[in-house]
């Protein structure tokens, strides 16, 4: 698997236009809007691409932190990790990370792309390059699993996202920041690390999550 990243400005000011007006998980993503800019501003696209270009592009910053990532990600690390992880193979040859300047990383896992955006540490990126491609797997192989036992896709999101606890001792050992997930999961993500202690095979695990998660639903 081949991850490409790539710069695009009409991307760039895409996700920014959606993010001020989502939710999700708990977080309402106009938090992250800087003081620079205002909310009229964003929905303004012509000012918008000129203050990113200004601020992000034209300065050089978006073309240097794809060019560490070019340098210090292995992909091929990355991949076999996460095979190792969910017992399933990749689906796509190449995965294309578009970089963004926004703090939400959208995705489509069936166009193979994700929104990637550099932190202030950047190992905390590549921690995030392990998550969204664990969410690309999770629904190449095991969501159609999840929505046959009668969970919803909105279900069936939430505990995709609560799962990457499981990335945590893969983290650890690769010496990256660990992937501290959604406020909202933290009891849950707790749950199912101690699942995975106990079954440390993931698609046995995961059928024996699933009635389990089904049971905190009707709490």
């Amino acid at each position: 698997m081949q991850l490409i990243f790539r710069e695009d400005i009409d991307r760039d000011v895409w996700n920014w236009q959606r993010a001020v007006s989502a939710k999700s998980h708990g977080v309402e993503w106009k938090q992250f809007l800087p003081s620079s800019i205002t909310l009229e501003e964003v929905q303004d696209e012509k000012y918008l691409r000129g203050y990113l270009d200004e601020k992000f592009y034209s300065s050089g910053k978006v073309a240097n932190f794809r060019e560490w990532l070019e340098k210090n990600v292995n992909e091929s690390q990355i991949e076999a990790d996460l095979i190792v992880l969910m017992k399933k193979p990749f689906l796509s040859d190449a995965v294309t990370a578009y970089l963004t300047t926004f703090h939400r990383a959208p995705y489509d896992y069936k166009a193979s792309f994700f929104f990637l955006f550099e932190q202030k540490r950047r190992e905390r990126s590549v921690t995030t390059i392990y998550h969204e491609l664990m969410h690309f797997l999770f629904h190449w192989h095991y969501w159609d699993e999840c929505r046959e036992t009668g969970l919803s896709d909105k279900d069936i999101d939430e505990l995709k996202e609560a799962l990457t606890v499981l990335l945590e001792p893969i983290l650890k050992e690769r010496g990256l920041p660990p992937d501290s997930g959604y406020v909202v999961h933290k009891e849950l993500r707790e749950q199912l690390a101690k699942l995975y202690e106990a079954t440390p095979d993931f698609p046995t695990f995961i059928e024996e999550v699933i009635p389990l998660y089904k049971k905190l639903l009707v709490k």
